[in-house]
């Protein structure tokens, strides 16, 4: 992955760029202030090295 985004309610929250050093599928775990709550929901979109778009979509908990 070369870029990754997570957004609560459609606000991004995180943006990060990185190399090839991430897995196939990472596990992300950060937190957040002041936006959202219990509940809400978090979507998460990473884009590979290939152009890629790989979707995740969880709850706040």
């Amino acid at each position: 992955m070369t870029h990754v985004v997570a957004t609560v309610n459609g606000e991004t929250v995180m943006e990060m760029s990185t190399s090839q050093f991430l897995s196939k599928n990472p596990i992300f775990k950060f937190d957040i202030k002041g936006i959202g709550a219990k509940g809400d929901s978090l979507e998460m979109v990473a884009v590979d090295r290939k152009g890629n778009t790989l979707k995740g979509k969880g709850k706040i908990k």
